[in-house]
């Protein structure tokens, strides 16, 4: 069984008491009420009362002697009233106790009570609970999501009111359910149309990723097939230029025979040349070999002092001139750094080349200091550079300083690219493919290095790398790796 509701009734005790007292058997007799505690809740003796009076028969339900509330020994006799928990009570005065009529019309009388209880009950029922039954069967069915229970009434008090405010709340969530249900629909078309965009957009995307896939493929094939070429390609022209220079070298120093002036200076151009091209096939070379991942770096402890010494001995010879003066500043000690002697050597010997190859009147300066960096900016050191992304620490900065014709500013970003030249016309002086920078900062950045330039047009340029100082705690010494492309 399920809770309902809960019914409730005014009664009016005095007017009770006085149809109690009418029912009385016996003019001696007294007839009262008890609820479920045994507590008297209609008395004819008790007009009013300001505590509870507790049945002074006791617990039994049968006919027994026992003093009643005027101090007079009476027999009384306790009846339940059926459908309530109420209990009628029938007392006589032991005196007329044994007059057999005034029993019997005493338990006629109860009985009677006891079906006007039970008529009343039922009455309430019919005329309190049954009403709002239907509404409460309703709401169930409506909260399974059965909308089709309809509900009329022609009353106009408050179950009335109830139940017409049943049918509206009924009408209305049946349009709600409505609604929900069309716009549930509507969503899920709209997602499985989205989802199958999205599929064909997905499908699409594959095949374009997997035809970019493709075409990189390809291009890594074509990549490596051209610097194995220009590798190969390389090796084959250095053999022969270098037999042509070691012949021009045999020539010059009389080995067949002496030569006249004019013979020795055509000799000295031709050389020139040669080592020239020479030098332009060593950087296709060493790109070629940086692409095909063939260029080996070593990472060693390097005294990086004797190695400016050597480089600017080898070079000096080419850069001394009557309008050019070269000049190398080394302080008496400089630490040692982390890197590959070799290819810091060809990283120096490029760029002085550079500046003796732009540098008709002045001097070319080769100088480096141990400084220290914070922020992009030089704390200790006699060269003031900003470097830019450079990491703060120790480091061995060395210097390239010309006074030649100086860079614009607008190309500055463009000398350390592949194929890129300053002077990118026909009738430029100088020559070159536009590879020995691009090659250094590529060599630069394997050492765990930084390389750039700062330049005025018409006064001069300054190239500038920087290596990290070798720490033997700190270090992995000795190892060999490809310069790896990009």
């Amino acid at each position: 069984q399920r809770f309902e509701g809960r019914a409730t009734a005014r009664l009016d005790m005095q007017s009770f008491q006085m149809r109690m007292a009418q029912l009385a058997s016996y003019e001696d007799s007294t007839l009262y009420l008890l609820d479920s505690s045994r507590t008297i809740i209609v008395h004819p003796e008790l007009k009013s009362r300001a505590e509870p009076v507790r049945f002074p028969g006791g617990e039994s339900f049968e006919a027994s002697i026992y003093t009643s509330l005027s101090g007079e020994s009476v027999v009384g006799a306790v009846c339940p009233i059926a459908q309530t928990t109420w209990f009628a009570v029938s007392e006589v005065p032991i005196r007329d106790a044994y007059v057999l009529p005034a029993i019997w019309r005493s338990a006629a009388w109860i009985a009677f009570s006891a079906v006007i209880g039970m008529v009343n009950v039922l009455a309430g029922w019919c005329v309190l609970i049954l009403p709002i039954y239907e509404p409460g069967v309703g709401m169930r069915r409506v909260r399974d999501g059965d909308y089709t229970y309809t509900l009329s009434t022609d009353r106009h008090d408050e179950v009335g009111e109830l139940i017409t405010v049943y049918e509206e709340m009924r009408v209305e969530l049946q349009l709600r359910n409505q609604q929900i249900t069309e716009f549930n629909r509507n969503l899920e078309l709209r997602v499985a149309r989205r989802t199958e965009e999205l599929k064909a957009a997905n499908r699409r995307m594959e095949a374009i990723a997997e035809a970019l896939y493709q075409a990189s493929q390809r291009a890594d094939s074509a990549n490596r097939a051209k610097s194995q070429f220009l590798a190969n390609m390389s090796h084959e022209l250095r053999t022969p230029l270098n037999s042509m220079i070691l012949y021009h070298d045999l020539l010059l120093r009389g080995a067949y025979g002496e030569l006249n002036e004019k013979q020795k200076s055509r000799l000295l151009r031709s050389r020139e040349s040669a080592n020239v091209l020479l030098k332009l096939i060593g950087d296709v070379l060493d790109l070629a070999k940086i692409e095909a991942g063939e260029m080996l770096i070593e990472r060693r402890e390097v005294q990086i002092k004797s190695i400016l010494e050597t480089t600017g001995t080898i070079i000096e010879p080419l850069l001394k001139t009557d309008t050019v003066k070269y000049s190398l500043d080394l302080p008496p000690y400089l630490p040692p750094v982390i890197g590959d002697s070799q290819r810091i050597q060809q990283i120096t010997l490029n760029l002085l080349s550079n500046a003796a190859k732009f540098t008709h009147v002045g001097e070319i300066k080769l100088s480096a200091r141990h400084i220290m960096v914070h922020q992009g900016k030089t704390l200790r050191g006699e060269l003031p550079m900003e470097i830019a992304g450079m990491p703060d620490g120790e480091w061995i900065a060395v210097v390239v300083r010309d006074t030649g014709i100086g860079i614009p500013e607008d190309k500055l970003e463009l000398v350390f690219d592949e194929f890129k030249q300053v002077d990118d016309s026909n009738t430029r002086e100088a020559g070159g493919t536009g590879l020995g920078l691009a090659i250094c900062k590529r060599l630069i950045a394997a050492q765990g290095g930084h390389i750039g330039v700062m330049s005025t047009p018409g006064e001069g340029s300054r190239f500038w790398f920087v290596l990290g100082i070798y720490d033997p705690e700190k270090e992995d010494t000795n190892i060999v790796y490809p310069l790896k492309h990009n």
